[in-house]
């Protein structure tokens, strides 16, 4: 019997952990009638994703929003991020502002518990070691405080590293374009999520690991 059958984590297992554990430390969020606190979630994100609801209920699209700032643009503006996925899905959905903060984050600290887990499992590392190290990443201080600031834009630019490197390797290791693609999928999410910084970080280190 190798190493790996006697593992006692499973794939699945995994994969319930890492879904369950966000859904647990944003329960208040998501279940409880309670919305996520942060600085610029208060100031800024609130109101610019109220205006958009507004604007979607009159049946229009957020291009602009008269009501603030004495009129400024919408979706092509920094503040709203509109395109990223998540965001439009919840959007569409008429999610309201308030409720969705907490869906999102989960979203995000799930995805980059899930990506850390291909990566390190890409490595070969042992199932128990993998787990341990996609726990460690998305329950982070890189990840989690930065709820507290309200910065939601670099908790999703910063879910997407792992996928990043996830999809180099694989692409790498596979010799297939598939992987290669899923890694410029990712890089493209951080700038739909308007975490440019990250996202410059994240290509400079993108570069390196490939050569």
């Amino acid at each position: 019997m190798s190493l790996t059958e006697r593992e006692p984590i499973s794939d699945r297992l995994a994969l319930l952990i890492l879904i369950a554990v966000p859904i647990a430390l944003f329960f208040p969020a998501l279940l409880g009638g309670k919305m996520l606190w942060g600085a610029d979630i208060q100031t800024l994100e609130l109101v610019f994703k109220t205006a958009a609801m507004r604007a979607q209920a009159r049946g229009e699209w957020p291009l602009w929003m008269p009501e603030l700032l004495g009129g400024m643009p919408g979706i092509a503006a920094s503040n709203l991020v509109f395109l990223h996925p998540i965001e439009l899905a919840l959007r569409l959905l008429g999610v309201a502002p308030w409720r969705a903060f907490g869906m999102e984050s989960a979203a995000e600290v799930a995805f980059a518990g899930l990506g850390t887990w291909l990566l390190l499992r890409r490595f070969q590392l042992s199932r128990p070691t993998a787990l341990l190290g996609a726990l460690a990443f998305m329950l982070s201080g890189t990840q989690i405080s930065l709820l507290y600031a309200g910065h939601i834009n670099n908790i999703k630019a910063i879910a997407m590293i792992p996928w990043v490197f996830w999809g180099a390797l694989k692409g790498w290791q596979e010799q297939r374009l598939l992987g290669w693609a899923l890694a410029g999928a990712a890089l493209a999410l951080q700038v739909l999520g308007l975490g440019l910084q990250i996202f410059a970080y994240t290509l400079i280190a993108f570069t390196a690991f490939v050569a």
